[in-house]
């Protein structure tokens, strides 16, 4: 009986030592905390093409716009 009162009183320390040196852990997988956390990054692209062929042959232009953010 005083093994099982010994045992039972030193895993309640360690139980106590254990559970004061708990650490909060934030939840770091969610889109708010990426948005207030992250670095953001970001480009805009636009090109605009003419080829002028001469009298003969057909005038040919082109344009596209694209870009990326990034977070």
């Amino acid at each position: 009986m005083k093994n099982k009162s010994i045992l039972l009183i030193l895993l309640t320390g360690v139980y106590a030592l254990c559970a004061s040196d708990a650490v909060a852990v934030k939840d770091t997988s969610t889109l708010a905390n990426a948005m207030q956390n992250g670095k953001t990054s970001g480009q805009v692209r636009y090109y605009y093409m003419y080829e002028d062929e001469g009298r003969d042959y057909h005038n040919y232009f082109g344009s596209a716009i694209g870009g990326a953010f990034k977070i």
